[in-house]
């Protein structure tokens, strides 16, 4: 059960007198979206009533090099830019990070009708910071511990 947000909460909290309503929207679904994501991270599945389930899953990479060279493997480019700043590394190269798995966030949406308007897409940001959206998130918890990543239920 998601944790339960109070609209007046939300609106006490905004001073609605000198602020612009669509700010005072943007923010309540920015707070509403935070809890939801909170809530994915905690549990791996979100269930979001008429709307069907989102869920995380963990997926086995198989790690492949192609013909010029480059692996199939995602480029971590927190190391690869320090690298470049710092001189470490040539500005031709890259580093790849190295775990064998991956992450999916899969929708699963019911057969509603009108459903097809609607779709989902992780983000790294969520519209205001750059550290609020679900993927950002994910892989913050992920690299707080070793073993985060066990809890994410495997799929073959």
């Amino acid at each position: 059960m998601l944790k339960t947000i109070c609209t007046k909460e939300l609106l006490s909290n905004n001073n609605v007198g000198n602020r612009k309503v669509e700010t005072m929207y943007s923010d309540i679904w920015y707070t509403l979206n935070q809890v939801l994501i909170e809530e994915l991270i905690e549990k791996n599945c979100v269930e979001l009533p008429a709307f069907g389930l989102i869920r995380i899953f963990r997926f086995k990479r198989k790690i492949k090099i192609s013909e010029s060279g480059k692996p199939n493997l995602p480029i971590d480019w927190i190391k690869t830019k320090q690298g470049w700043k710092n001189g470490t590394l040539k500005s031709d190269r890259l580093i790849y990070h190295s775990r064998n798995w991956g992450i999916k966030i899969e929708w699963s949406r019911p057969k509603i009708k009108n459903i097809t308007a609607y779709s989902f897409k992780a983000s790294r940001t969520n519209g205001q910071k750059c550290n609020s959206g679900v993927l950002n998130k994910l892989w913050a918890h992920l690299a707080s511990q070793d073993t985060n990543y066990l809890k994410i239920p495997m799929i073959n």
